[in-house]
């Protein structure tokens, strides 16, 4: 049927071909996961919206009656139903000119964003292109006016005659079209196109592949633009500048796709890249310390009253003296203290309309960190964040509790390697509990010590499951600058409550402390262990109900106890604010200069620590293949700073939307978690066999998720490469891509040497270091690797065996590769976790 009168002017098609269903439409559309197309026709019934049609739309076919119109108006009733009205829900989105998206629905996930598949009728997955079996997946023209057919759009290096925007494969080519070869295309960008990093007085687009700088242009310099670029749709893994929305290609990866903001500087008002705000400085801002203490400590007193009626009479013995539960210093405590401070300081200058300044805290550990076992939201740091969370907000300020734990994971290398991409570059404290993977393997805590230590953010570093031999190691770094404190072994005060091996029946015992203990100071074992999870009323076959994870009550407590000692840090830092001079009228800038003064003494040490800390290394009797590429590496692991791309999830670069352009929301269970194995396989083969290289795609963890909504969020995603026919095709991926890129290195000065360290597995074969040559062809800018080495569960990928640094293009960002693998022999297929690209230091 045609098109409503209203519907907005098509791009008209210059060529005829015919549409047709391929192997590559039917893998990607049965592939993908559907948790929204139920919601989505409800939302569309609840708001009242249907296919029906006004009287006038059918009108159209009446002068059409003597000529067979009587027969195409039937079809048309029969398919959208009776005349009538068609009403929209109040906020909602359009997506077709008789679609209308409920407000709810959109705001849930995202214009357009449906996993669902809606039966050719719906413009559906415009994150993975599939829209619909016949539309937008392959190169022919569906000759359909109401639909933009994605791939024919951007994927050809054809001249479609000026009717498609077409071949945005390079950017530096003639300066009038956004094309390496100029197609005779008759849509130009907005503003004509140039390489250099000159100020051109706002008449061009500089520099379309650099992203970094303000929203008025793109390139590196400010060059006082004041027209935003209209992009074109692009097809390679050159970032344009371009929106999510509009990255949408065949052989281009979501993980290639940049947002807008995600690509310009931190803050949405700069316009330099220097990392700092140019708008205008607030005013001096001022705060009552005196009243703010006063409102903490009423909100302190309601915490505790909470605490007392959850473990009665046991509640003073457990949390009278909160500090025997934790290891810290005068000067941590001091650190700690100071960061506390800082925040109160920036919340009270924040905007009103903004969203307040937090706390952060990042869980790392293994799966009894995350809680697995549990609901997600009986984990410790869930319990700690809403028993916290309530009295920071008191003095203005929020409470943020990230659980990053990721069963059956080392700290490191990966982890250490990765962990502004994982647990955040605004984190105020990060806690390290992986002593049952790690176990003697100090090294590992050694190399995650000091990355938590050359953080952006100097977190204050917590050791959860601490030995005298680990404790030694964060000791260590206190001289450095770095602040660290260690939670005493769960169960000291154990003692002290009721066993119910000594007696089954205790009298006036609240339900948080109920078959608790055991036989102490072992809690949640031999007839507790009955009682040691409540999941059954949420999920009926929770996953990881094992003896070595803790439950419910342990994780509780231990939670509560994190927070009352955070807690007592706010008061602290009250009490210091409130011993100065005009305490009831201090002002914020004063206080944040205090703070900054003292910060920058600290970050003056840590440049020493490389030289003079300990040097842990393997264990003699683990030596070997596994560890030589540590030996290689270490001074540049331990004294630069790596910028990493990885897959994983919990990852804040995947929550921020940095690796695929689209934040990862959990709602109801439901994620953007890329496509399916299958169906990568088959995409894969689709573009390798046009001869094209296909780029790296992020591939769901294939594990099996039940209650996904309530229970981990633990998934260990990867980019997928797999073996194709065509021995010139390469899977290729940008590593940072644009965004992580903009994210890492403000503020830093990228190095041109860089080592490389992959994480991966082939997953058809288990290898040794020496077997991946022949499993595996990898290529960096097109310069063959030729040696690789271990570092524990990754590799370390080098020139040759004598050369070990990569250098950066002189036309690419430092520190920006594109690498490239093709599998080969034995190697069917591989997983990739994490690309990292780390500095090079010679040892």
């Amino acid at each position: 049927a045609p098109p409503p009168a209203s519907a907005a002017p098509p791009v008209a098609p210059t060529t005829t071909m015919q549409p047709r269903r391929d192997e590559e439409a039917n893998a990607l559309l049965h592939d993908r996961p559907r948790p929204h197309r139920a919601a989505f026709r409800r939302g569309r019934a609840a708001a009242g919206t249907t296919d029906a049609r006004p009287l006038a739309w059918y009108a159209q076919y009446l002068p059409l009656l003597p000529t067979g119109g009587l027969l195409l108006l039937f079809c048309a009733v029969v398919r959208y139903g009776p005349v009538g009205d068609v009403p929209a829900a109040p906020g909602a989105l359009s997506v077709r000119t008789h679609v209308n998206i409920p407000a709810a629905e959109v705001g849930a996930f995202g214009a357009a964003r449906w996993n669902g598949y809606d039966d050719d009728t719906y413009e559906d997955d415009m994150i993975a292109v599939d829209d619909g079996a016949i539309y937008a997946l392959d190169d022919a023209d569906d000759q359909d006016p109401e639909w933009v057919d994605y791939e024919d759009l951007e994927d050809d290096e054809a001249d479609d005659g000026g009717g498609y925007t077409d071949d945005i494969d390079d950017v530096e080519d003639d300066g009038e079209y956004a094309d390496a070869e100029d197609d005779a295309s008759t849509v130009p960008p907005t503003l004509p196109v140039d390489t250099d990093d000159a100020d051109d007085g706002g008449k061009y687009t500089d520099d379309i592949d650099d992203v970094e700088d303000d929203e008025g242009d793109t390139d590196d310099d400010d060059d006082a633009s004041t027209v935003s670029p209209t992009l074109p749709i692009d097809d390679d893994d050159v970032d344009n500048g371009t929106s999510s929305e509009a990255s949408n290609d065949d052989d281009d990866d979501a993980d290639e796709y940049t947002s807008t903001e995600a690509s310009n500087d931190h803050t949405a008002s700069s316009n330099d890249d220097d990392g700092t705000d140019d708008t205008a400085s607030a005013p001096s801002t001022g705060f009552d310390a005196v009243a703010l203490r006063e409102t903490v400590r009423a909100a302190t007193a309601d915490m505790e009253a909470g605490l007392r009626v959850e473990y009665g009479k046991y509640y003073k013995r457990l949390f009278s003296d909160i500090t025997k539960a934790f290891t810290i210093s005068d000067a941590s405590r001091e650190r700690l203290v100071r960061r506390m401070t800082r925040k109160l300081a920036e919340a009270s200058v924040a905007d009103a309309h903004a969203t307040r300044p937090a706390f952060t805290w990042a869980t790392g550990g293994h799966s009894a960190a995350a809680g697995h076992g549990n609901l997600f939201s009986q984990s410790f740091t869930r319990a700690m964040e809403e028993t916290l969370a309530p009295v920071l907000g008191a003095a203005g300020l929020g409470f943020e509790g990230r659980n990053y734990g990721m069963g059956a994971y080392d700290s490191a290398p990966e982890l250490s390697l990765c962990m502004e991409a994982v647990y955040g570059s605004d984190v105020d404290v990060l806690s390290w509990e992986f002593g049952m993977i790690d176990s003697k393997n100090y090294w590992k805590l050694a190399l995650w010590a000091v990355r938590g230590g050359d953080h952006p953010n100097r977190p204050v570093l917590a050791l959860l499951d601490g030995t005298a031999e680990r404790w030694n190691i964060f000791q260590d770094l206190e001289k450095y600058g770095v602040g660290a404190f260690k939670e005493q072994k769960f169960g000291h005060h154990l003692n002290e409550l009721p066993d119910y091996m000594e007696d089954s029946d205790p009298p006036n015992v609240p339900p948080a402390l109920q078959y608790f203990v055991c036989n102490a100071p072992s809690v949640e074992e031999h007839k507790c262990n009955k009682y040691k999870y409540d999941t059954s009323q949420s999920c009926k076959k929770m996953k990881h109900q094992v003896s070595w994870h803790p439950g419910w009550k342990s994780h509780q407590l231990r939670g509560r106890f994190l927070a009352v000692f955070m807690v007592s840090i706010l008061h602290e830092c009250l009490d210091q604010l409130v011993s100065l001079p005009s305490s009831t009228m201090l002002t914020s800038e004063s206080v944040l200069d205090g703070v900054r003064s003292a910060e920058d003494a600290d970050r003056k040490l840590w440049p020493h620590s490389v030289h003079n800390l300990p040097r842990v290394v393997p264990k003699k009797k683990s030596r070997g293949p596994s560890t030589r590429g540590f030996d290689i590496a270490w001074k540049s692991l331990y004294g630069s700073t790596p910028m990493c791309s990885t897959a994983l999830l919990p990852a804040r670069t995947r929550f921020d939307g940095l690796v695929t352009g689209v934040p990862v929301v959990f709602a109801n269970g439901s994620y953007d978690s890329g496509r399916r194995r299958f169906s990568a396989k088959k995409r894969a083969e689709a573009i390798a066999a046009r001869g094209k290289n296909v780029t790296m795609q992020l591939v769901a963890d294939d594990r099996e998720r039940p209650c996904a909504n309530v229970a981990e969020r633990d998934y260990k995603d990867y980019f997928f490469v797999v073996k194709v026919e065509n021995p010139k095709v390469w899977h290729i991926k940008k590593i940072p891509n644009d965004a992580e890129y903009a994210a890492f290195a403000t503020g830093r000065r990228p190095a041109r040497k860089n080592l490389i360290v992959i994480c991966l597995e082939c997953t058809d074969k288990k290898f040794s270091v020496g077997e991946l040559s022949r499993m595996a062809a990898i290529r960096v800018d097109d310069v063959p690797a030729e040696h690789n080495e271990s570092i524990g569960r990754c590799t370390l990928i080098m020139p040759s065996k004598k050369e070990r640094s990569w250098t950066s293009r002189a036309e690419s960002k430092p520190g920006q590769y594109q690498v490239q693998i093709q599998m080969r022999g034995l190697g069917i297929s591989m997983k990739i976790s994490s690309f990292v690209v780390i500095p090079f230091i010679a040892n």
